[in-house]
């Protein structure tokens, strides 16, 4: 008993998923076809896709772009205005830092693998590392807005104990704690 329906033809091929090195292709009926390539046959696909890489690298390239301007921008302002460094806006320019740091760091692996047609040709190695600071900053970021979200619920609710449960010293622990915890994972 087949699991693929008898209306697909055979001779369509989908990638192995797996080793990245692997280039072995399997047709519908489940056997293996060395020679079969996953490449578009006719010319219109290959203008269509040609032209949804262009687009797609264009879209990541500005979006890597306002993000590094408005990113760094916050944290200029925040590093050179001593008034500005409050318990709150250390949090925002925390944010700030994580979200300047995947744009910096991950946005051109992200550029690469879409001009290399979303294939991964960097190695496992840089793999691995593109997935730890993916992760990293990723999660950095979501404890951060947490984090803002118990200081602005302390501000409102309790404040008079907010400043105790907020100190600029327990706060950078707690940034630190962040960083820290995620280089041990």
């Amino acid at each position: 008993m087949s699991y693929y329906p008898t209306e697909f033809p055979s001779t369509l091929v989908t990638r192995v998923f797996g080793s990245p090195t692997m280039d072995a292709f399997v047709t519908w009926n489940g056997t293996r076809d060395e020679n079969a390539s996953a490449t578009p046959s006719t010319t219109a696909e290959e203008g269509s896709a040609l032209g949804t890489v262009v687009l797609e690298i264009t879209a990541m390239l500005l979006i890597m772009l306002a993000t590094v301007l408005g990113n760094a921008a916050v944290c200029w302002m925040v590093i050179s205005n001593p008034k500005l460094r409050t318990v709150s806006n250390q949090l925002v320019f925390n944010l700030a830092l994580c979200d300047l740091l995947t744009a910096v760091v991950n946005g051109p692996i992200t550029v690469v693998v879409l001009v290399s047609e979303k294939r991964w040709n960097m190695g496992d190695a840089m793999c691995a590392i593109n997935g730890f600071t993916t992760t990293m900053f990723g999660l950095a970021s979501v404890l951060t807005l947490a984090v803002i979200s118990l200081n602005r619920f302390a501000m409102i609710v309790h404040p008079q104990k907010a400043g105790r449960w907020f100190s600029v010293w327990k706060l950078r622990a707690m940034i630190f704690g962040e960083y820290y915890t995620f280089s041990f994972t």
